[in-house]
């Protein structure tokens, strides 16, 4: 991330630099060809308190015959709290509905939520 526009290069991927109001480094925008079909992908640039949010737990997912690491549902939401857009918010709702998570689940992602700053925004997003 210390030279955005090399590694856009390298992955073959355009970079779009965060605003500076905008909470994101900046995205990468690729496309990965699998089985003859593109699929799309972001990579989020965030500030570092969150590599071990995202990193901490990744979750498997079958996409194409293809297993995918993708980011769990509990750093998922934070980030798109973090994001604070309506739509961001519209789906961390979305997500809670799914995922229906426990009490114990609840206040683990309300740990994590304190290490990024987001304590107030998850109470307001769990409290309906």
């Amino acid at each position: 991330s210390a030279n955005p526009e090399a590694l856009s290069r390298h992955l073959h991927a355009d970079f779009q630099p965060g605003e500076p109001d905008d909470p994101l480094r900046g995205v990468f925008r690729a496309s990965v060809p699998v089985n003859d079909l593109p699929v799309p992908v972001q990579m989020v640039l965030l500030p570092s308190p969150w590599d071990a949010i995202i990193f901490q737990e990744v979750e498997l997912l079958p996409v194409f015959g293809c297993t995918v690491r993708v980011v769990a549902w509990p750093a998922l939401v934070l980030m798109k709290l973090y994001a604070g857009g309506p739509q961001d918010l519209l789906d961390a709702r979305q997500i809670l509905a799914v995922r229906q998570p426990t009490q114990a689940e609840q206040q683990a992602v309300s740990a994590l939520a304190d290490t990024v700053g987001l304590s107030a925004a998850w109470q307001d997003l769990i409290a309906g």
